[in-house]
């Protein structure tokens, strides 16, 4: 499923509201296996919202690629027994550093991953060592 905005217009107030926290609260996506939301301004607690969701056991691909995770969202991705089943993974330029990149590596619950696809970040050479041998090819 591909997400176009994270905002509604809020008439009341007369603003574009931010709509991350009931999305990623909605039960209905424990029903996707892929959900992209590229480009939408999305920060680390926006990740840490979708950490909370209790099932994502369906969920294959992950689109989280242009936004600004940075390391502390990585490490939230990192930290989620609900990827498991990941097959996909997309963080490109979300400002990344190594540590972040080291959490992603070690991460238990990142195992299945076939595609991870982690470059416009700053990770150092050592880094993208540890990821590489972690998760081989998978690594773009």
């Amino acid at each position: 499923m591909k997400f176009t905005t994270c905002r509604i217009w809020d008439q009341m107030c007369g603003i574009y509201a931010w709509w991350t926290e009931p999305l990623f609260a909605s039960p209905f996506l424990s029903r996707l296996e892929s959900i992209d939301l590229e480009g939408l301004e999305l920060n680390a607690h926006d990740v840490e919202l979708l950490a909370a969701h209790p099932d994502l056991s369906r969920l294959r691909e992950l689109v989280l690629a242009d936004n600004d995770i940075r390391t502390e969202g990585a490490i939230a991705l990192a930290n989620m027994p609900q990827l498991r089943g990941l097959e996909s993974l997309d963080v490109r330029g979300n400002r990344i550093t190594d540590r972040g990149a080291r959490a992603l590596a070690q991460s238990e619950y990142l195992g299945q991953l076939k595609e991870l696809y982690i470059t416009k970040n700053s990770i150092r050479d050592r880094n993208w060592a540890v990821l590489e041998s972690r998760f081989g090819d998978a690594l773009h």
